[in-house]
């Protein structure tokens, strides 16, 4: 199946019903939240222009998740987004500047990058933290 319908959702030909992919349906929990609740949406893996375009205008001052159904999903400031990644060649210079980077050089600091990220953002918060952790392979 291809990853843009496995993270964004898919429209069935036959009865034109709407199945979410993974980034949707963590994208619909986290906005049900109040806005003193803090969610990371973290991506974990190669970050392919198939799909990451789609996520630009959720990258800028927009925030906004265009669905390939035409739906609209809007984040509030209380929604984050962290893609971990070894390789960026394949991004867009517009998806690279709505995103600011961290370069972790040593195996065992990008084993461990997201653990202490995710952390640090809880023990940061004195709100309740969301984290959903989807992994691209």
């Amino acid at each position: 199946m291809c990853i843009v319908l496995q993270l964004l959702g898919q429209i069935d030909i036959d009865t034109r019903e709407w199945s979410d992919g993974v980034l949707t349906y963590a994208a619909r929990q986290v906005v049900k939240e109040p806005q003193n609740i803090q969610s990371w949406i973290v991506c974990d893996g190669d970050i392919d222009p198939e799909w990451i375009e789609s996520l630009n205008s959720v990258l800028d001052d927009n925030r906004l998740l265009t669905m390939p159904s035409g739906e609209r999903i809007q984040f509030g400031p209380n929604v984050n987004f962290v893609f971990e990644t070894h390789d960026l060649s394949c991004a867009s210079p517009a998806t690279i500047s709505r995103m600011g980077m961290i370069f972790l050089r040593s195996l065992l600091s990008q084993l461990y990058s997201i653990e202490l990220l995710m952390s640090h953002i809880a023990l940061s918060c004195f709100q309740t933290v969301i984290i959903i952790i989807i992994i691209i392979i």
